[in-house]
């Protein structure tokens, strides 16, 4: 299993096998995680990330032929973010590919890590393009309302300039340090990257500084309910075991303008046949108890599954995501699922289910 090379320092928390790789679930009390992602800024160590870097002349043609979004034009130090698919349209990886002056660096989560460097490699063929892992480079991603400024304050550097998907580079104490803003929970979020001993100390200064809102070192069970809650595409639970692409609202990163990758023929396909079912939000009792596949019925049939859901510390109730046969993947229907402790009412909702703070919140 591979583990951060931040793990010495990363909090003695409990930990889950995510793709191979070792993930914080929780630095211990995941409601005040949760509360710093919300109200102010929660970091967490990513550097078991898949990080690549893609250099040679037919680095931008290569990436060109397997990104759902365009990536020739792309300026440099901008961010697109997109999917590798496979021929049959389905997700390889969900991706951050950042252009730099002579080369890209390619970011998958840890889910999609191994599939995506696995991927990239295989489809190198002929290609003038060497594919490197940045075994060198730790990541650290904030996200919170306060995000910014806690980065801001952290390195001394105005980053309000900083677009969301684009970068800068901060020099800080004798070495170049990698910002993009980009997150997973539509609060404002950045990637830091750096080499791992610096890493290692902006991860103690976020953790032991004097800070005027929380902050708090976190992990995935508080990063999840923040991402459901904004109905953000989940690849660890929003599995094809339950719909493809179109069926779980995922083709956020899909631009249908663009032709020729890998994937394409089939995807337009999908989208030509329509789907017959559709991924929708819902709540249910705080006690609720529906584990992922649990049946959903009209009262009478079954119309669907749920795919997985979290108890919401805002609304005070269970969230979640369930996959519907159509016409039921609507808002606003009461229908019933077995759960464990036998039949719950839910309530299918329209996202997102809460509105960030930071859509909101101006820099200053």
């Amino acid at each position: 299993m591979i583990t951060s090379s931040l793990t010495e320092i990363a909090a003695n928390g409990e930990y889950e096998e995510i793709g191979g790789r070792n993930v914080l679930r929780t630095a211990g009390d995941t409601q005040e995680e949760y509360r710093a992602l919300r109200e102010g800024a929660m970091f967490y160590d990513c550097s078991a990330y898949g990080l690549f870097t893609l250099r040679g002349e037919g680095a931008d043609r290569f990436l060109e032929k397997l990104a759902t979004k365009d990536i020739q034009y792309l300026n440099e130090g901008n961010v697109s973010e997109c999917y590798f698919l496979n021929e049959e349209a389905e997700i390889v990886g969900s991706v951050f590919i950042l252009r730099r002056e002579d080369s890209f660096v390619v970011i998958a989560p840890w889910e999609h890590a191994d599939p995506v460097e696995k991927w990239m490699k295989e489809k190198s063929g002929e290609e003038a393009v060497e594919i490197e892992q940045m075994s060198d480079t730790a990541a650290i991603t904030i996200e919170g309302p306060e995000s910014w400024r806690a980065v801001q304050e952290l390195f001394s550097a105005d980053i309000t300039g900083i677009g969301l998907r684009s970068s800068d580079i901060i020099t800080w104490e004798g070495e170049d340090i990698t910002v993009i803003r980009v997150g997973r929970t539509s609060e404002y979020g950045y990637v830091i990257m750096a080499s791992v001993e610096k890493a290692k100390e902006i991860y103690r200064l976020m953790r032991e500084g004097e800070w005027d809102f929380p902050v708090k070192e976190g992990g995935l069970d508080a990063l999840e309910l923040a991402m459901l809650e904004v109905h953000q595409p989940n690849f660890i639970r929003e599995t094809e075991e339950f719909g493809d692409i179109f069926e779980l609202a995922q083709q956020w990163y899909i631009q249908y303008d663009k032709e020729d990758y890998t994937g394409w023929e089939r995807l337009m396909e999908k989208f030509s046949n329509g789907v017959k079912k559709g991924a929708v939000g819902f709540s249910a009792a705080a006690d609720s108890e529906l584990p992922a596949g649990c049946e959903v019925t009209d009262g009478t049939d079954t119309i669907g599954r749920v795919v997985y859901g979290r108890y919401s510390y805002k609304l005070e109730k269970f969230l979640g995501i369930a996959v519907l046969d159509n016409p039921y993947a609507e808002a606003g229907l009461k229908l019933t699922a077995k759960g464990t402790n036998g039949d719950e009412e839910i309530n299918t909702l329209s996202g997102p289910f809460i509105r960030p703070l930071s859509w909101d919140m101006k820099m200053e």
